[in-house]
């Protein structure tokens, strides 16, 4: 059984966009929502096999007025360095399990400055719990 402490090294924005846009025949949305993607590994090191780029990727609509919403896309990506040699479905069972959860904080600071600068009232993105998980990554279950 062998377990990876994986790092974050890095953060960055890949991506971001925010628009005020005018609510169409539907209306505006009534509360704010926010979507997440399916967070992915965007790049392995194949040759030390110990370095990989995770990333996640979210939208926030919110409301402004009766007429306007507002729309924010945003990709947040992070290096990860294991000190030892992974595989890369060991990269991403772990990327999928802790690392969202070591961006998350970033994302939502990221988000509410840009909401900020953008001039509109919303609620902060949710805090992320995390689930016990009874396995140890990379265990074997013989």
């Amino acid at each position: 059984m062998r377990a990876h402490p994986v790092q974050l090294a890095s953060v960055w924005v890949e991506s971001s966009s925010i628009r005020r846009r005018l609510t169409s025949e539907k209306g505006a949305p009534e509360a704010p929502s926010l979507h997440v993607r399916q967070p992915r590994i965007a790049r392995f090191d194949d040759a030390d096999q110990r370095t990989f780029v995770g990333s996640i990727r979210f939208s926030v609509i919110a409301p402004v007025s009766d007429t306007e919403f507002l729309e924010g896309r945003i990709e947040l990506a992070g290096t990860f360095v294991a000190p030892e040699p992974m595989q890369r479905s060991e990269a991403a069972s772990f990327f999928r399990r802790q690392g969202v959860y070591l961006l998350w904080p970033y994302a939502r600071s990221y988000t509410a400055q840009l909401v900020e600068m953008a001039g509109v009232a919303v609620p902060p993105l949710p805090l992320l719990v995390v689930a016990p998980v009874d396995e140890v990554l990379g265990a074997s279950d013989s």
